[in-house]
């Protein structure tokens, strides 16, 4: 029967016929319910091919259907930085010293994680932690404006993230240096943030001009200090007038450390609006140059005081000489003469030869303590013998550790921390030259 079914007859062509138009509907039925089966387990076209995590698959998902992409840690909304400007200005730069509003996506779900993990939230810059930067909300963490104020300030604890961001850029980088700000838990990475959204402004040009109008009073209220009064001149001479006196190496160095240290804090206040910290380093240096100071005045002092006292023997003894030889001639003029007139004849000229070399002795007293000025460089690098070696050796290591701390301050916008080697070598120069001045002859 089946075999006549499938025959050439008129009615095999019409079963035929039937059985293709039953498949052609059955067909896109099945692959509609094969889609519905796999579509929730197949990646997107676009993802066939790639080795893709399932995670990133959902991602991509989320955000083609316009929906807030999870995170790795549960599916909770991912938190980041959608804008940071300064308070005030309402734009995005700032520097030290200022008030910056960082405005956070999610923000509830930051705190949320900061309670859960008893973390401080601190802002980092340039993926640098700034610690210490404690966090303020300023709005509803619920609503889409939430935001954290932060305080711009160069702390102990953030000195070495300040150091890194702040050092050695160029003129124009410090008036203008762009950064990524973020902020983040204490101790991990910053949550996601716009890259160099933010304008780092290390000094103005209003800075600039109150830093040189500083550093120019200062020297020259030191120079005319320095010319007009005694201030750098040695303060113990022997017989010279105030106005004659040498200029002092000691003093000099005194004077061009407390300058240096002076002005760079004011110019650090000004530009950082935080008084900076006292290294160190710098309290050693102001104790070389101040011991060596004090050391040199001792000298003269006991130079002077040798020389005062041996002056104050010699006119005693004269002194005493003459009022014995007032007395002989007193009693050789009496009639009748004395009894013993040889011998007081003999005692007068004894006196008065004395007397005499009393008279031509002129007491010792060390050229150093004696000399007036020859001019300030002179006085600086001279003794007896012309320019001295140990004389020059203290001035040029002054000025070449001048140079490196106003270099460390420029660099770093901080109170330089120097190599204990280098203040060794310091106070050995210092040292050297009091050891030679003890003798020293001018």
């Amino acid at each position: 029967m089946i075999s006549g079914i499938f025959s050439n007859s008129e009615g095999g062509n019409i079963f035929r016929l039937s059985l293709a138009l039953i498949l052609l509907l059955l067909i896109p039925a099945t692959e509609n319910s094969f889609s519905q089966s796999t579509s929730s387990t197949r990646p997107p076209d676009s993802m066939k091919s790639a080795n893709v995590p399932p995670e990133m698959i959902e991602q991509k998902k989320a955000t083609e259907e316009n929906k807030t992409p999870p995170d790795n840690k549960g599916g909770k909304p991912r938190f980041e930085v959608e804008r940071v400007y300064e308070r005030s200005s309402n734009n995005p730069e700032g520097g030290l010293g200022d008030y910056i509003l960082v405005k956070v996506k999610f923000l509830e779900d930051l705190i949320n994680e900061q309670a859960a993990k008893n973390k401080n939230i601190i802002l980092y810059i340039n993926g640098l932690p700034i610690k210490g930067s404690n966090a303020i909300i300023k709005k509803d963490t619920s609503s889409s404006d939430s935001e954290i104020e932060f305080y711009l300030s160069r702390k102990n604890e953030s000195k070495e993230s300040w150091d890194a961001l702040l050092r050695r850029p160029d003129l124009e980088e410090r008036s203008n240096k762009h950064v990524t700000v973020s902020v983040g838990l204490e101790g991990e990475r910053e949550i996601s943030a716009p890259a160099n959204n933010f304008s780092l402004i290390i000094f103005t040009a209003k800075t600039v001009y109150q830093f040189i109008f500083v550093i120019i009073v200062l020297l020259a209220l030191t120079v005319y200090l320095g010319m007009k009064t005694s201030m750098l001149r040695e303060p113990i001479i022997y017989h010279t007038m105030e106005s004659d006196r040498p200029y002092s190496l000691a003093l000099t160095q005194m004077a061009f450390w407390s300058y240096l240290v002076i002005a760079s804090y004011i110019a650090l206040f000004i530009i950082t609006k935080e008084f900076p910290p006292i290294t160190g380093s710098v309290l050693t240096l102001i104790g070389i140059s101040s011991g060596t100071a004090l050391g040199s005045v001792l000298i003269n002092y006991s130079k002077v005081s040798d020389a005062k006292e041996r002056e104050n023997n010699l006119s005693a003894e004269r002194n005493m000489l003459q009022s014995r030889i007032d007395e002989i001639n007193e009693a050789l003029k009496r009639t009748p003469p004395p009894i013993n007139s040889a011998e007081l004849q003999r005692e007068k000229d004894t006196k008065q030869q004395r007397l005499f070399e009393v008279i031509q002795t002129k007491p010792t007293v060390p050229l150093d303590i004696l000399y007036t000025s020859k001019g300030f460089f002179k006085d600086m690098l001279s003794d007896s013998n012309g320019i001295s070696l140990y004389r020059f050796q203290i001035a040029v290591w002054t000025l070449v550790i001048g140079y490196i701390f106003i270099f460390n301050v420029w660099d770093n916008l901080s109170m330089p921390q120097f190599d204990n080697t280098l203040l060794a070598l310091m106070g050995i120069s210092s040292g050297t030259y009091l050891g030679f001045k003890i003798p020293e002859q001018k």
